[in-house]
């Protein structure tokens, strides 16, 4: 049962380095592999709190609830952060569109 928070943990801090990875050698935008990387880097250390809290100090603070909130909140913006340079494409896309049909 911990080893699951810790291998969750890992899962997160090599997806940070395979997007400063990519950020550096230009396959993303450094301004999205920056984002990506400030967002994600709370998740090990709650990974990392919720094995220390509940299996091995059983400690009073109770952080079910910080977990419970904060890991689906980090997950939805770094899914809105994956999404961002697509949804920018269309909308680029699309005043294209409008402006030939304008003129």
């Amino acid at each position: 049962m911990i080893w699951r928070y810790v291998i969750w943990a890992s899962n997160d801090i090599t997806w940070m380095a395979i997007i400063a990875y990519w950020g550096i050698r230009g396959k993303v935008h450094m301004w999205q592999s920056i984002a990506g990387q400030l967002i994600v880097v709370a998740a090990p250390f709650l990974q990392l709190w919720r094995v220390a809290d509940r299996h091995l100090w059983d400690l009073t603070f109770n952080s079910s609830y910080l977990y419970k909130t904060l890991i689906p909140i980090i997950n939805s913006v770094t899914l809105i952060l994956c999404y961002l340079p697509i949804l920018f494409w269309l909308q680029a896309r699309r005043n294209k569109t409008a402006a030939r049909t304008l003129s």
